[in-house]
């Protein structure tokens, strides 16, 4: 390699001197050409593999990998990880380069998605680009918190945690003690302390009570942080978050999101004099009241918001926790590894302390064998033994090779404080190379810079060094350590972002490679096979297709697209080709020309857990399983005669929802809420019964927790799942949505099991009787008299049981109070609108009387303002998908077997061609008997048409209706002040409002006795 780039060298400084002697033009474009070949002479590395680079060969601990890379390739080295060029310098020289001569240039970060999301976007110190805001944050942090006189300003906090933590071990001696625990605890109530003060809760105690689990939250935080995220080294996957680690994170930052928030209302209402704070005696103000301080100094030419403030305190918890207490169990594994050193660390305590007394901070300058051990610990074991990466602002030259703009740059620390030709003896412990003064953590000896060097150098050095000696000073002066016999010493690390935590196996960048191959065989024979083009559409990319352009809302983008492409239009999404119909006439085509062949079913995996293998009506294929299963369905629940014996279960409901409202006048009421849980009553009522639970209560109550549980349903059905795009995947569920979605499951199950139990044992018993009073069987009784029909036309097992009570109260509870929820928002919005509704009502209806249920009939403008809501916010914008189980032609093209079809009703329902003013709410439209739910008319189809339309429709439209006239005739609405009202949406399988509606009724009906029920 050496005597290669000599050779280049020699070529180079000949091709100049010759070019001395031609002319200008060519000496210029020669020059030109040279400058073209530097900008690609990267470093030396290895071949890596299409589209994951060299991911898959990466081994767990990358700062041994790497250093064995080094001594193949060279001191610079460089790779491909996924899109992203990598480049490790592992040399004294190099590292120079980096933190000292071209220190400005190399002074950018490229952050993790984790890490973007732990400190708001980046807007901390460790993650922010070198820029004024970087400046302006680390002199404050330097200049409020790490100075000098704060550090002996807080000298007292220190003693006090330390002392307490020593006191605490007195009361465990003989006993099991986690060291990384013990230093982790005593470091965050220093710190917390320093940043925020002491007994200022609002409950009068330490805001360290607030922090518990704390240090459960920060090891996962670092955890994400470590472990490698498919989406960091290939950008375009990380919509998807494959491996499910920035929706982990997320759930961390919500955790530490409340905590600050909690102590940042708790310091604004003591400054604002809500509440009584103590000052300290010498007057100092903790580094929150400072900050926030600063936020209100407007005219300040870099003024602070509450993110900074978040993020600032982030980087402080952490970093000052976890490093501590990392190093601390590192030093004390290698002292009890090395009795001998710890016997002469116990001597130099003894000498300068005292057998009679206890550490106190003005010793710690004075041990110099046991700062000796610390470094050399530091040494042998750096926390981060790359640093933390950087990345140049503009290409540059090192050790003769281009640095592009952008790389990511990573020290290799590990491998230059490993070096033999920078440490005698490199592998083995000897605090001795430490006992002179020209050894620092600052990072003037480059040999030794385990936190860095140069302006992107950790700032907490002068608190980490002083309470890392200080704790284990007081450990090892005050206590004797040793293993306990039953535990195996080992001196091995996990390499992570703090040297603790596994690296994820990269199964998945292999996947990606098979991928890459089977798409472009498939692609390729596929092609060669048709007869008729398939529908026209976008481009998308190698394996994943067209999936990292979709926006969040389908139903708008699809619209959108239908413009370019037209009312048909194809996609690959992943290996699965989707067909998206726009137009009446292609819906024509799917619901009732072709109306069979499209009436499969392709279920998510989701959809496939929560449903038992789709064995319900909703998912199941067209099949006379299917055919009987929804006969069953709707002659036993949705039928006439059914649905006007339980009229009493619905009334009883609603008049029970108009008691708790009225009993909350004046208070802020979720509508989607109180719709959901009148439904749910009403459905479980008519599924098993009243009063027949094992506690002899009220069965339609299933439980706390089922509408969260429902909304959780909802959101992981509709939720993209790279698992469904690309079935190779799905064994390895990498998003965790199928786990997810079973431990959902579990929750709804245990209902059901409880419930069919208790009925079985009910009708063994023939306690209350076999059937209601008026002999009408509940659903639960007619289908457990099926399942032991052996010869019966459907054979039942109790798993087809719970399938199809899953469908009815899913499919009824959601879609009823989300539109519930959206025609009160339409209404609220259009004062004029409501006025007429409750015209009608009080026409109706009467307003000495509530509503029943044979008003619904006549209240005809009520009902052109529900389906007036469901035209412009239709439940299901592309209704369920299709899978047609043959090929078949649809205006021209082919749409292949099992392929997935959505019909876009969002779109249908606001075309111009159809609709006169399709984005105003004009109920009116719907003044004449020719429209229903029915899917007759194909211009409105919220429910779909043909066979696999709903068959829950005249139950839900009954009690749409009963709800709504109720709320609407026995109530006056309007939105809080407070309240900025918006109609946007929130795509899934039920389109929702994105923001819950939230009303405040007052009473419109005189009689109080109206609302008792």
């Amino acid at each position: 390699m050496q005597r290669r780039d000599v050779v280049e060298e020699e070529r180079s400084s000949s091709s100049v001197v010759g070019e001395e002697r031609s002319s200008p033009e060519r000496r210029g474009g020669h020059q030109r050409e040279l400058k073209r070949k530097s900008r690609i002479h990267l470093p030396p590395g290895p071949y890596g593999l299409p589209v994951v680079g060299y991911l898959p060969f990466l081994s767990s601990n990358l700062h041994e990998r790497f250093t064995e890379m080094a001594h193949k390739y060279g001191p610079i080295f460089s790779m491909k990880l996924g899109s992203k060029l990598h480049v490790v310098v592992n040399s004294v020289d190099l590292a120079k380069v980096v933190v000292r001569e071209q220190d400005h240039t190399f002074a950018n970060r490229s952050p993790p998605l984790t890490g973007l999301i732990i400190t708001y976007g980046g807007m901390d110190l460790v993650w922010s680009n070198n820029n004024a805001h970087w400046r302006s944050m680390r002199k404050l942090l330097v200049s409020q918190v790490l100075s000098n006189a704060n550090l002996n300003a807080c000298q007292g906090f220190r003693t006090q945690a330390v002392r307490k933590t020593v006191n605490e071990l007195s009361t465990k001696i003989g006993t099991k003690i986690d060291i990384n625990k013990i230093t982790f605890d005593t470091e965050l109530n220093v710190v917390t302390n320093m940043l925020w003060g002491s007994s200022k809760s609002n409950e009068g105690d330490d805001f360290g009570d607030i922090l518990d689990g704390f240090r459960e939250v920060e090891n996962k935080i670092i955890e994400l942080m470590g472990t490698p995220n498919i989406s960091d080294f290939i950008p375009i996957l990380s919509w998807f978050d494959l491996q499910g680690m920035q929706q982990e994170m997320q759930r961390q930052w919500e955790y530490v999101e409340r905590v600050f928030s909690l102590i940042i209302e708790a310091k604004m209402k003591a400054k604002s004099g809500e509440i009584d704070e103590p000052v300290e005696e010498d007057g100092r103000k903790d580094f929150l009241q400072i900050l926030l301080e600063l936020k209100d100094q407007k005219n300040e030419p870099k003024s602070f918001n509450i993110i900074h403030i978040k993020a600032l305190l982030i980087n402080i918890v952490v970093a000052a926790t976890d490093t501590a207490s990392t190093m601390t169990e590192w030093v004390m594994t290698m002292l009890l590894h090395n009795p001998a050193i710890m016997k002469m660390v116990q001597d130099e305590l003894t000498k300068v302390v005292g057998m009679n007394n206890i550490v106190e901070e003005t010793h710690l300058p004075k041990l110099a064998y046991l700062d000796a051990v610390i470094k050399e610990t530091f040494r042998l074991h750096p926390p981060l033994p790359f640093l933390i990466q950087r990345c140049p602002d503009e290409s540059c030259i090192m050790g003769g090779y281009t640095i592009p703009k952008d790389t990511i740059v990573y020290i290799n620390v590990w491998a230059i404080q490993h070096d033999p030709q920078n440490w005698t003896d490199p592998l083995e412990f000897k605090p001795e190379r430490f006992l002179n003064q020209k050894w620092d953590y600052n990072g003037n000896n480059l040999k030794f810079l385990p936190f860095g060097s140069g302006r992107r150098i950790c700032p907490g050095l002068p608190l980490g060094e002083k309470m890392l000696v200080y704790i284990l000073a007081s450990l090892l002066h005050s206590f004797e350590w040793s293993l306990p016999k039953d535990e195996e010493f080992e001196l091995s690390d996990e390499f992570g972002f703090s040297s603790q935590d596994e690296l994820a196996r990269a199964v998945l960048t292999v996947s990606v490679l098979v991928l890459v191959l089977v798409w472009y065989k498939w692609t390729l024979s596929y092609s060669s096979k048709r007869s008729a083009p398939l529908p026209p559409g976008p481009y998308g990319l190698p394996v994943i297709g067209y999936l990292p352009f979709l926006g969040h809302n389908l139903h708008e983008r699809f619209t959108m697209m239908a413009h370019k492409y037209g009312p048909i239009f194809s996609l690959r999404l992943g290996s699965k080709l989707h067909i998206v119909v726009n137009t009446m006439d292609l819906v024509k085509i799917v619901t009732r020309d072709l109306d069979r062949t499209f009436a499969n079913r392709c279920p998510p995996l989701t959809v496939l857990a929560l449903t038992y293998g789709a064995s319900d009506v909703a998912w199941s294929n067209n099949s006379a399983y299917w055919r009987n299963m929804r006969r069953l369905l709707v002659s036993n629940v949705l039928s006439t005669a059914n649905l006007k014996a339980t009229l009493s279960f619905r009334r009883h409901e609603v008049r029970k929802t108009v008691n708790e409202v009225y009993n909350k006048i004046g208070e802020r009421i979720n509508l989607n809420k109180i719709a959901f849980e009148t439904e749910v009553n009403v459905v479980t009522s008519m599924l098993w019964g009243r009063s027949k639970s094992t506690e002899g209560n009220d069965s339609s109550c299933i439980g706390e927790g089922f509408q969260e549980v429902e909304f959780k349903i909802m959101e992981l059905i509709a939720a993209p799942n790279i698992s469904d795009f690309i079935p190779l995947l799905s064994r390895f569920d990498l998003q965790g949505r199928q786990r997810d979605m079973v431990r959902q499951l579990e929750f709804v199950d245990r209902i059901f099991e409880n419930i069919i139990e208790e009925r079985i044992r009910v009708n063994s018993s023939k306690i209350n009787g076999e059937d209601e009073e008026d002999g009408r069987k509940d659903l639960v009784q007619i289908l457990l008299e099926l399942k032991e029909q052996k010869d019966g036309p459907i054979l039942f097992d109790i798993i087809q049981i719970k399938a199809l009570l899953m469908d009815v109260i899913i499919a009824a509870t959601d879609t009823t109070s989300t539109m519930v929820e959206w025609v009160m928002a339409e209404i609220l919005h259009n004062p004029d609108v409501m006025k007429k509704v409750q015209d009608e009502l009080t026409e109706i209806v009467g307003m000495n009387n509530i509503v029943e249920e044979c008003h619904l009939s006549k209240l005809t403008y009520l009902d052109g303002v529900i389906k007036e809501t469901f035209r412009l916010h239709p439940p299901l914008p592309l209704l369920v998908q299709r899978c047609p189980d043959e090929s078949c032609i649809v205006a021209g093209y082919t749409i292949p077997k099992g392929c997935i079809v959505y019909m876009n009703v969002w779109a249908i329902h606001r075309d111009p061609k159809i609709w006169a003013d399709p984005l105003e709410f004009k109920p009116e439209r719907f003044l004449n008997d020719k429209w229903d739910y029915n899917g007759n008319n194909l211009k409105f189809l919220p429910f779909g048409s043909g066979r696999r339309i709903c068959p829950g429709i005249p139950l839900g439209e009954k009690m749409l209706v009963y709800i709504l006239a109720s709320l609407l005739h026995s109530f006056e609405w309007r939105l809080p002040k407070d309240e900025e009202f918006e109609l946007s949406d929130e795509f899934g399988l039920v389109t929702k409002k994105r923001k819950p509606l939230i009303a405040i009724p007052s009473q419109r009906l005189s009689d109080a006795n109206l609302f008792m029920g």
